[in-house]
């Protein structure tokens, strides 16, 4: 009778000891899966975050370079003209005052006068820097000084016909408010019974003193007869150093 009590008592014992651990067992389950179910929410909470922080980047670049965008456009387009002109302005300046005084003007092949021979600046042999200016025919003299001057012409004369040919240069100043001629040059061709026509070139040169803005021109008596060649007809001034 004892013995069946403490078998009885034994297998009750066996059965609630193994109760306990599969509940022991449930609850490590339960624990096990709250704790990934918590790690994964901390996870999306994380990348939300950089997500949204992100996002807030990005939107505060679009909106610098909106603002970059937007400046420049409302830019003046003026300002690029004033930059470009105080440049030329700059170079101008640094010719003016750094490099001697030269001018050296080839024939221009429009001529509209009918007595004044009109200059070439720019193209092919022809330049002039160092403060020299050219304008409706006149050359006009940077600064007070000793300048050379040069003068040639080449005339073509049909046929060889007579002809007196003659070249002059003139200057004006503010001293002296008219053109006065300072230089001059001339010659003559005279009939060979030849159906040929023939050239004569005419030049000269000298030195004079002139005063700042003085004015210079060239004049012929034969505008019609002067060939169109920068390497036959010039017209210059160099300034000569004390």
């Amino acid at each position: 009778m004892m013995s069946a009590k403490r078998q009885l008592i034994y297998e009750g014992g066996a059965d609630s000891m193994e109760q306990e651990c599969v509940c022991a067992e449930e609850g490590l389950h339960g624990v096990s899966a709250a704790c990934r179910r918590s790690s994964g929410w901390r996870w999306l909470q994380r990348t939300a975050l950089l997500l949204v922080m992100a996002l807030i980047l990005l939107l505060f670049v679009v909106l610098v370079l909106l603002v970059i965008v937007g400046v420049e456009r409302n830019k003046p387009p003026h300002h690029d003209e004033q930059a470009r002109q105080l440049l030329v302005s700059t170079e101008t300046d640094r010719n003016n005052h750094g490099a001697t005084p030269r001018a050296m003007l080839t024939v221009a092949e429009n001529q509209t006068s009918e007595q004044q021979i009109q200059w070439e600046t720019e193209v092919g042999n022809a330049f002039y820097h160092g403060g020299f200016s050219y304008a409706d025919g006149d050359l006009v003299v940077p600064r007070s000084g000793v300048y050379r001057v040069f003068l040639q012409v080449t005339f073509q004369i049909p046929k060889c016909e007579n002809q007196i040919l003659s070249c002059n240069v003139s200057s004006w100043s503010e001293a002296y408010p008219r053109y006065e001629e300072i230089l001059k040059t001339d010659d003559f061709v005279k009939d060979n019974n030849s159906n040929m026509d023939c050239k004569k070139t005419l030049y000269t040169s000298a030195l004079f003193r002139f005063s700042t803005n003085t004015k210079l021109k060239v004049e012929t008596n034969q505008l019609k007869f002067v060939v169109n060649d920068e390497n036959l007809v010039f017209f210059g001034a160099e300034f000569l150093p004390d």
